[in-house]
């Protein structure tokens, strides 16, 4: 098969509105089929999504659709249970010990960010994506809220970490500005061109086309014409 990564990796479900990620909804899956008999689920086909076993129907999942990144092509899930608990609407709790959350439209909203709310059901701790994807004075919202929200150097393509002192932006997931690929374009590939070239100018036949090149400056343009014509 092809190897691949899914990402982001936070899904709810749409009926629930458990939020988790595809990791813990996988454990969930597996479990729900062993206990029914079928120790491993994914035989049928082993790209198949887990669903929500708990609503009925098992309703599919849906993926998040807000990411960070940052200038160095880092990019990473959104830091929910932490921005839950930071902007807590009652002021700033510290995370749980086993946070459960889950992602909602609150009732009566609008349609912007603040009818978006994360939240944890072990503590209580709630908040909006208001000013999620604010900038003021250059900073964004992170680069504002400073330490434990730095970048965490993540490529989910080779699921490695490297080492970032910048701080991420959010962005939609589906962004076009979520991915720029470097391009490189050239005419001349040193040092293999340098060595073409001079096996060409070396050469009796490119010889043969500068004595073909000047022979034909020692006329006039009519003459030029006159010649190429007789040929």
């Amino acid at each position: 098969g092809i190897s691949y990564v899914r990402f982001p990796r936070w899904y709810f479900c749409p009926k629930c509105r458990r939020f988790q990620p595809i990791e813990v909804w996988e454990s969930e899956y597996t479990e729900y089929h062993r206990r029914a008999g079928r120790s491993q689920p994914w035989l049928t086909d082993y790209m198949t999504m887990p669903r929500c076993v708990v609503c009925s129907g098992k309703p599919e999942l849906v993926v998040t659709r807000i990411v960070i990144a940052c200038r160095n092509g880092h990019i990473d899930d959104f830091p929910w249970v932490k921005w839950a608990h930071d902007r807590n609407r009652r002021g700033t709790v510290p995370v749980c010990a086993e946070p459960r959350m889950r992602f909602s439209t609150t009732v009566g909203a609008s349609e912007g960010l603040e009818g978006l709310e994360v939240s944890c059901d072990t503590c209580l701790a709630k908040a909006s994506l208001v000013g999620a994807f604010d900038k003021e004075d250059g900073k964004t919202a992170f680069e504002r809220m400073g330490a434990g929200y730095e970048c965490t150097g993540f490529h989910p393509w080779r699921n490695r970490h490297e080492g970032c002192n910048d701080y991420p932006r959010v962005i939609q997931r589906g962004a076009s500005s979520a991915y720029f690929p470097k391009l490189v374009s050239s005419l001349v590939i040193p040092p293999y061109s340098d060595r073409v070239n001079t096996k060409i100018e070396n050469s009796a036949e490119y010889a043969k086309c500068l004595a073909k090149i000047e022979d034909y400056q020692d006329y006039d343009e009519e003459t030029r014409r006159q010649r190429i014509r007789l040929k």
